[in-house]
């Protein structure tokens, strides 16, 4: 089940009848939220004009996209300087 309060959704487990899952984003009230026909995501609207999709999958799975997907751009020389990291390979 899913309910909106002020500008966060919350998703419940019907069986327990607590709180499964917060999904945190929107900036003013949510108008609306439904889940998405194949049920594996929520999506939701708000007055201050965004429209947000969140994944359902399991947090482990999400973990596990986003290690996969990490994009950490290598630091220059003067970059590592300035923020005190190892300066290997710099000369």
């Amino acid at each position: 089940m899913l309910t909106a309060v002020e500008n966060t959704v919350l998703m419940w487990d019907v069986r327990t009848q607590q709180q499964a899952r917060r999904f945190l984003g929107h900036r003013e009230i949510i108008n609306d939220v439904a889940f998405s026909p194949d049920e594996r995501s929520v999506v939701s609207v708000s007055a201050d004009g965004t429209a947000r999709i969140w994944r359902l999958d399991p947090l482990v799975d999400m973990v596990a996209w986003a290690k996969k997907n990490l994009y950490l751009p290598a630091l220059t020389c003067d970059q590592k300087r300035t923020y005190k990291l190892d300066p290997t390979n710099c000369v």
